[in-house]
């Protein structure tokens, strides 16, 4: 892909983020960027250069009502896919999809005719069971170790 083609897809990314941010804030969610796009952030004050996505987390409930109000506000050039909303993607996340843009991804074969426009993906913080003390404990130590060799 070329590099003017990667700025395009990445000032498209950058809309939707903005407007996300902005849904976000007036609905008091809480997002944050993971991934590619928080690399990107902290070391190249915005984008890697060479990445076509960008990646956001939101803590479960939050986009358990995310999901609950999006499709009733979004303008309609952007498209909320879920398996709900778009039973033939091949994803078992979110994602917010530009309607005004066509975007393959990789490993696409075209058999499935879900919505293939630029996008944010969306993943979901999920809490975990509390971990009994001495399973905290070991697994700090070995992770130490681990992080140490």
């Amino acid at each position: 892909m070329s590099t003017s083609m990667t700025k395009e897809i990445q000032e498209k990314e950058l809309a939707m983020l903005l407007y996300f941010k902005e849904f976000c804030d007036k609905h008091d969610l809480r997002f944050y960027l993971c991934g590619g796009g928080l690399i990107g952030a902290i070391r190249h004050n915005g984008f890697i250069p060479w990445d076509d996505d960008l990646d956001i987390a939101m803590p479960i409930d939050d986009f358990e009502k995310f999901k609950k109000i999006v499709q009733k506000e979004l303008p309609e050039s952007l498209f909320f896919q879920t398996k709900e909303t778009d039973p033939s993607t091949p994803h078992h996340f979110a994602k917010i999809r530009d309607l005004n843009s066509f975007f393959v991804e990789y490993g696409d074969d075209f058999t499935k005719p879900y919505q293939k426009g630029i996008y944010i993906d969306i993943f979901c913080f999920v809490d975990y069971p509390p971990f009994h003390k001495k399973i905290l404990s070991f697994l700090s130590r070995n992770i130490s170790k681990s992080i140490s060799i």
